[in-house]
């Protein structure tokens, strides 16, 4: 199934921000305003630096959200070291998980949903 080059979209207030999206990779983000009066700042050709900072400001919180949301604890590498194996104080191995076991992965799933 080929979707082509989908585009995110988020749309707030008088402006968004976009994503375009090829073979799964996001290529690049970028915030629009179409009344940038919106942010507390005037029309005017002087004022590109600041509408520049702004958007730039949006993109980056947009991003940090957006990972933030993406990434649970397990993402982080704890995954992987609950399968290894570990030991405890008195030197005994215990082992790691099983995570391809039914009974463990519907523990999981309920200690962390």
């Amino acid at each position: 199934l080929h979707l082509g080059s989908p585009v995110i979209r988020s749309y707030h207030q008088d402006g968004s921000v976009k994503q375009y999206v090829r073979d799964h990779l996001i290529l690049r983000t970028e915030a629009t305003s179409n009344d940038i009066r919106w942010h507390k700042i005037n029309k005017a050709v002087e004022n590109l630096p600041k509408v520049r900072k702004t958007l730039r400001a949006i993109n980056e919180n947009y991003l940090n959200i957006q990972q933030d949301i993406l990434e649970t604890f397990v993402d982080r590498g704890q995954l992987r070291r609950l399968r290894e194996p570990s030991l405890n104080s008195s030197g005994k191995r215990i082992p790691g998980l099983k995570l391809d076991h039914e009974r463990q992965l519907a523990l999981m799933q309920a200690l962390v949903c």
